[in-house]
């Protein structure tokens, strides 16, 4: 029962003081809005049906403190309003504190009532503390509002807690932290794969007159929510890829603005008190409001925090021991089984940030962020987690202790070139007897998109060959004894296959490049980590599947073929290199339906409109091709014949001279060791064969970017995506 009802109001103005030329005082505004609220007072209460425990000779309180406060303080504060009001409530009654409080807590709350609307979570503590006072109805300039931040103590709390898909919990948690209109919440970031929420809470601090802080709004919010997330969730019931120990994981205080490190602590020792009294839930305090500095993630090593205790990767309910082995700093040592426990602690500014490994493969993110994590020897002051994060792929989740001395930037860039290094990743290279028509290039590149997990990271279309060549990429998940499984390039590939047979009739297709088939080679190649094998193995396996589903002869070359054969050997076998059409061109099947050859998968009958695939693997070749300013295609072919390993030129180069376009041929190079015969020597040896000719020779271009390069557009495309 409330024994003293009485209620006090705080007014401050500065503005339209009026003073006569002696100085004096003659006007305030303060004048006008006391006799408003006096009249409204007596208009609406009966001091002879009033009753309490506080004197009162009048309706009205005869206490009027009236400060006249020096022009140019008040400005350096920020005021601008004629007059601001504060309806003091009884547990932070401003009775007896100094003037700083009085005038620090009336602009807090006008800032926090007009501007929780507009408050948005930046990131970092300058742009949080600059959030708050974004809504501001005050009319600041600049530097006024510059100085309003510098003089404002804020504390930030996050609140992590166990749910994010039970709206209806998480709407009686905000509802519960509403009842609070002095705390904004201003971010939520909820995450379904971790079944995992966290609320950034802002809010100010008030002092004594000796500068301690005594009381924060956040303490009752966020006990507020506390009591609310208990009452609506039951950790038993829980699961989620992250790992968590209770229903409220952890609450950490952050000081903003002006506020110290010691006022953070102090809170989070006064909410810790609070949560373990009043809901019997152990309490582990770390860092500032731990007596000796305890580090967080080392107590949840005692803990057992970082174990999934569900299908290897999850954390499901709660398994441990009922009675903790550990002693929590507050609160019982036996563990409510549907409350968990609770972390607390205080430090300074922490940034969170999560990196997306487009991989299924577990135990890659986990060797990442062992690697980028200070503990393992990585980056300082940055801890890191490896998580499973939803169906197709896998996470970074990483702790910026020192966001100023070693950034997200930093992390990512350490992250990527560890994933690079960690990364499994095969590329394949697909050939198709088309470049005309777009109506069939647009249907087998939308066949593709249809895997995400598959990126297409270059296309080579030449218009006068009509050819085009895509260039995919993705990754490889292997057992635990370090075979391939599984790769998303086996499904990406077959359904790029079956759009270009479905598109395209070899029957009606020409062009001065040879094929002989619509799907004409796929060759697979390792990069990053994979191996040699694991290309093979995926190249063997579309193999079988393209045999098996459109009935189409593959045969297999280099890795992939159990004697190595190589390509060319198979080609000049089944006649691939003599044109069939006006003396440089090739159009249509005029092969025999029935294979002389037997193939590695699929019928020895042809079918016409759809011909033979090649499938091979093998270590990266580069393919270079040299313009040579010259109709004559006999002289190309006799330029490609010198420069070719084949006819006594450089070893480990293919050439093949081709007509290309009206104007020009080209020599058409396939570098088997561009590391050991490059593009240069190549160039260089076609020139001065060429000069021996009386022909010129144009600078050549590569049709594909080096495994590098590739390898850097993938990582960027998939993060791409995923934003």
């Amino acid at each position: 029962m409330d024994f003293n009802p009485s209620c006090k109001y705080t007014l401050v103005s500065y503005a339209y003081v009026v003073q006569d030329i002696t100085g004096s005082a003659i006007y305030s505004p303060l004048q006008q809005a006391v006799l408003a609220i006096v009249e409204a007072a007596f208009g609406a209460i009966n001091l002879e049906l009033h009753s309490g425990t506080h004197p009162g000779l009048v309706l009205w309180t005869t206490f009027f403190s009236i400060h006249w406060l020096e022009h140019h303080w008040m400005k350096q504060l920020g005021w601008q309003r004629p007059i601001q009001v504060v309806s003091s409530k009884r547990h932070h009654n401003d009775w007896g504190t100094s003037m700083d409080c009085i005038l620090q807590h009336t602009h807090l709350v006008n800032r926090f009532l007009s501007g929780s609307k507009n408050c948005k979570d930046g990131g970092s503590r300058k742009r949080l503390s600059r959030a708050v006072v974004q809504g501001m109805d005050f009319s600041l300039s600049c530097k006024d509002k510059k100085k309003t931040i510098d003089q404002s103590v804020l504390l930030c709390c996050k609140l992590f807690i166990s749910e994010s898909r039970n709206c209806a919990a998480l709407d009686a948690i905000e509802q519960a932290a509403r009842l609070n209109p002095e705390t904004v919440i201003v971010n939520k970031f909820e995450d379904r794969a971790y079944n995992r929420v966290r609320y950034t809470l802002v809010s100010y601090v008030v002092q004594d007159t000796t500068g301690s802080a005594i009381y924060s709004p956040l303490q009752q919010a966020v006990l507020a929510m506390v009591e609310a997330a208990f009452g609506a969730i039951n950790l038993e019931l829980h699961t989620g890829t992250h790992p968590r120990l209770g229903v409220v994981d952890e609450i950490l205080f952050h000081p903003l603005a002006r506020a110290s490190l010691d006022e953070a602590a102090w809170l989070s020792k006064a909410v810790a008190t609070d949560i373990a009294n009043r809901f019997q839930v152990p309490v582990f305090l770390y860092a500032a409001a731990h007596p000796t500095g305890k580090a967080l993630d080392t107590i949840r090593r005692e803990l057992g925090y970082y174990r999934p205790n569900f299908m290897g990767n999850q954390w499901a309910g709660w398994t441990m021991p009922d009675m903790l082995l550990e002693k929590p700093d507050e609160g019982p040592s036996e563990v409510s089984r549907a409350r968990g426990i609770t972390m607390i602690g205080a430090r300074p500014w922490v940034a969170l940030y999560n990196i997306p490994i487009l991989s299924t493969d577990f135990s890659v993110a986990r060797r990442i962020a062992r690697m980028v994590n200070a503990r393992g020897g990585g980056l300082p002051t940055v801890q890191t987690l490896g998580l499973v994060h939803g169906e197709d792929s896998t996470e970074i989740a990483c702790m910026l202790l020192e966001p100023n001395q070693i950034g997200a930037d930093r992390v990512q860039n350490q992250d990527k070139k560890k994933t690079i290094e960690q990364s499994v990743l095969l590329c394949c290279k697909i050939f198709i007897s088309e470049s005309r028509n777009r109506g069939a290039l647009d249907a087998i590149e939308q066949a593709t998109r249809l895997n995400p997990e598959t990126v297409i990271v270059n296309k080579f279309e030449d218009r006068a060959y009509n050819r085009v060549r895509y260039t995919l990429v993705s990754y490889v998940v292997q057992d635990i004894t370090g075979n391939a499984i599984y790769s998303p390039l086996q499904q990406a590939v077959l359904a790029m296959v079956e759009a270009a047979f479905g598109a395209i009739n070899l029957e009606l297709h020409s062009g001065t490049h040879p094929r002989l088939g619509v799907v004409d080679d796929i060759l697979f190649h390792p990069l990053a980590r994979a191996s040699l094998d694991e290309a093979a193995w995926l190249a063997k396996a579309v193999a079988a599947d393209i045999a098996n589903r459109f009935q189409v002869p593959v045969f297999l070359y280099a890795a992939a073929h159990p004697t190595g054969k190589a390509l060319d050997t198979i080609r000049r076998e089944l006649g691939y290199y003599r044109p069939n059409s006006m003396g440089n061109q090739w159009a249509g099947w005029t092969m025999p339906d029935m294979l002389l050859e037997k193939p590695d998968e699929g019928p020895s009958e042809v079918s016409r409109a759809r011909g033979i695939t090649m499938i091979g693997a093998r270590p990266w070749v580069a393919l270079y091709n040299i313009p040579i300013l010259s109709t004559d295609f006999s002289v190309a072919r006799r330029i490609a014949r010198m420069v070719s390993a084949r006819g006594g030129g450089l070893p480990t180069v293919q050439t093949l001279g081709l007509v290309h376009g009206e104007d020009s041929t080209e020599i058409a190079c396939m570098l088997l060791e561009p590391n050991q015969i490059g593009a240069d020597r190549v160039q260089n040896q076609v020139e001065m064969l060429a000069a021996e000719e009386g022909v010129e020779v144009e600078k050549g271009y590569f049709t594909d970017f080096s495994p590098e390069m590739i390898i850097e557009k993938y990582m960027n495309l998939t993060s791409a995506q995923r934003d």
